[in-house]
């Protein structure tokens, strides 16, 4: 091999050993890796480290504050409330055991009582009002009374002693002395009507007032009993009458407004008129039952 040849090869080997090393070295300056961007994360300077934070509940991945650290991921959420009740659903039965079995008013939780058949009367001009399901204590039905307005039932009395009245009102100004209470009979309607002597009248926390009274038993009669809103309406539930009475027989007061005579008296002549309705003897058929069934049946 010539000089000349030897020459040209150790300036090849020469170059190729410099660019080696300028590419290692980078030019005399220190070089760190920098990894690839992760992805959903901005790039990073070239002379810093990035490192993929941690995960946290729902606070997606974060990124480190310092080279070579992780960073902290995000609180996770709090559970929901489940938002406002929408309806509330309450169970309710025809014959809830409101009372003690004992009870001797005729369908004391109105359950018997309609618009067109009712056991208790009205003494207005219009027909009785009911209220239904939530509105009432118990069972399904409720007597509703607007201001000033009455009704009456009937009821069986002992022949002696005494009789324990309960009603239980939902007021509409909350009170529990907005209702009057009075015994009549309907066989005499102009008779002075006996009130009954309230013992005890208490809020409840389910917002019933318990009203408790006295009045003397009514042996041959007709034993009627009147209730009557005061100022405000009033929903009536669970009336029961018990016997014997636990307190003696009230005395009758000496003197009631004109007002109120007229409306007991009201009341038991219409409940008279009722009780003769019902009593009212039914013709006979002439014809003998063999004639009068069906083809069908014979």
């Amino acid at each position: 091999m010539s000089a000349r040849a030897q020459v040209r090869i150790a300036i090849l080997v020469t170059a190729v050993a410099a660019a080696w090393i300028g590419s290692a070295l980078g030019c005399g300056g220190t070089v760190e890796s920098v990894p690839a961007p992760i992805d959903g994360q901005k790039d990073a300077s070239p002379d810093t480290h990035v490192s993929q934070g941690g995960s946290g509940g729902h606070g997606g991945t974060g990124a480190g504050g310092s080279a070579g650290k992780a960073g902290a991921g995000g609180a996770g959420g709090q559970a929901g409330s489940g938002g406002a009740p929408i309806r509330t659903v309450t169970v309710r039965d025809l014959w809830d055991k409101y009372d003690a079995p004992d009870n001797l008013a005729l369908d004391g939780g109105f359950e018997l009582s309609g618009a067109l058949s009712s056991i208790w009367g009205s003494t207005g001009y219009g027909s009785l009002q009911f209220g239904n399901g939530a509105v009432c204590r118990t069972g399904l039905r409720c007597a509703v009374l607007g201001q000033g307005e009455g009704l009456y039932g009937f009821y069986v009395s002992p022949k002696t002693g005494s009789v324990t009245v309960t009603l239980h009102t939902s007021p509409a100004n909350g009170a529990c002395d907005t209702i009057a209470a009075y015994v009549l009979d309907a066989y005499a309607p102009n008779d002075y009507p006996t009130p009954v002597a309230i013992q005890s009248a208490e809020l409840g926390t389910d917002g019933w007032c318990e009203i408790r009274g006295d009045a003397p038993s009514m042996q041959l009669k007709v034993p009627v009993l009147y209730i009557e809103a005061g100022q405000h309406s009033v929903t009536l539930d669970d009336v029961v009458v018990q016997a014997p009475g636990k307190y003696p027989p009230s005395p009758k007061p000496m003197s009631l407004s004109p007002a109120l005579l007229a409306r007991t008296r009201h009341a038991a002549t219409t409940a008279m008129e009722e009780f003769q309705r019902s009593r009212k003897p039914r013709a006979r058929p002439s014809a003998p039952w063999t004639a009068r069934k069906a083809p069908w049946m014979k």
